[in-house]
């Protein structure tokens, strides 16, 4: 049995992806849902370069904090070889596991983020990018990663627009 709550979510999501003007405006849906269904203090959806040394920002929750359009290093190889690569989503549930991944932990831990869920967007079987929540510590433990997985491959359309129409570098 599908969870009530996850029709009005999906539907609304959809509607969006139908009236969209902009990549962001889907982006903006599945925040607004993922807030209600999972919860996030942040949400970002970022894509990578082909040597997954390099990862850009499309969308952020708190883009005075984590704004769109920047790019940073991608710190750990073993959680791009995972994640990007292979497709397995990462879950870290407390402060140390941000720390053994991400080079501005200490940023997060000061927005007071310890635990992330990080889902590949999926598509022709590579990772197109991620769909990103973060919140406190523990809030993940328990979670079902389907239902995530199942939002975050609404973004697919908008990510590969954003990709497509991306300034290329001279």
């Amino acid at each position: 049995m599908i969870n009530a709550n996850l029709l009005p979510e999906l539907d609304s999501i959809a509607a969006a992806c139908s009236n969209a003007r902009q990549p962001a405006d889907v982006f903006r849906a599945l925040d607004l849902a993922l807030q209600r269904i999972v919860s996030h203090k942040l949400m970002t959806i970022l894509t990578y370069d082909e040597a997954l040394t390099r990862s850009t920002r499309l969308y952020s929750s708190h883009p005075d904090a984590y704004p769109a359009g920047t790019s940073t290093t991608i710190a750990s190889k073993s959680w791009a070889q995972s994640v990007i690569r292979d497709g397995i989503p990462y879950v870290g549930h407390r402060v140390q596991d941000l720390e053994s991944v991400f080079d501005h932990h200490r940023k997060m831990a000061s927005l007071g983020l310890g635990s992330v869920i990080n889902m590949p967007i999926r598509w022709c079987g590579r990772t197109a990018g991620t769909l990103n929540m973060l919140h406190e510590e523990g809030r993940y433990i328990g979670v079902d990663l389907r239902i995530v997985k199942l939002f975050a491959q609404y973004a697919l359309p908008p990510l590969l627009a954003s990709i497509a129409c991306a300034p290329v570098a001279t």
